[in-house]
């Protein structure tokens, strides 16, 4: 079967003073790495969108989410007024990552918050190590805000540990369906992250492959 696309872009807002840190090698080869990885058991292909591609580019060429089959996350340098991680609304299923409280996740992660620019081989080894974290932190978001998306169309319990919510099977926390974020979203990737079986890992199926819709 093709491959279904997903694509990631970071949006024109996502702009940084001095080190421009996001947009650096080891977080974007850590993003891919960890989306990539926690799509793997499917027929899906990660990759980076071109820089000049906007939500009205999309909109433009019918390139929305269930339009022509396209995933998008769309990575922000806003802060969000509520403090989450990230978000995915309206009609269109339009979906954002947000870059700040990935930042603040990652030090709080790795108990790490370097100087920049860097003064030692610590503080070297320190960022380093901080924009990997944000990498993965920002790819795992990802897949968590895809889930969502794929709510739209199938059953998958996506934030089950919010207020009301039911536990994971077997106390499995390690999934991408829960809301908030942990430590190991910040250093971890598939397997030791995964789409909860079955009802997760089923949904995603279906999204992806027509013959699991029967």
């Amino acid at each position: 079967m093709r491959a279904r696309p997903l694509a990631f872009v970071f949006l024109s807002v996502f702009a940084f003073v001095a080190h421009a840190q996001a947009q650096s090698a080891p977080s974007i080869c850590k993003l891919l790495d960890a989306l990539r990885k926690a799509f793997s058991q499917f027929p899906v292909t990660v990759e980076r969108a071109a820089p000049h591609d906007s939500f009205w580019s999309c909109l433009k060429n019918w390139e929305l989410p269930g339009c022509v089959g396209l995933q998008r996350i769309n990575v922000s340098g806003v802060w969000p007024g509520d403090g989450s991680g990230g978000e995915t609304t309206g009609i269109a299923a339009l979906s954002f990552v947000y870059y700040w409280i990935s930042l603040q996740n990652s030090q709080a992660a790795l108990k790490k918050n370097p100087v920049y620019p860097p003064q030692t081989t610590e503080d070297i080894k320190a960022l380093a190590q901080l924009l990997q974290a944000v990498g993965v932190g920002i790819g795992n978001s990802s897949a968590h805000e895809l889930g969502h998306q794929f709510a739209y169309t199938f059953r998958i319990n996506m934030d089950r540990n919010a207020s009301g919510g039911t536990p994971c099977l077997k106390g499995d926390s390690n999934v991408f369906e829960p809301i908030g974020a942990s430590s190991w979203q910040y250093n971890q990737v598939y397997p030791d992250i995964h789409w909860e079986v079955p009802d997760g890992v089923c949904a995603v199926q279906q999204y992806f492959d027509e013959s699991y819709r029967n």
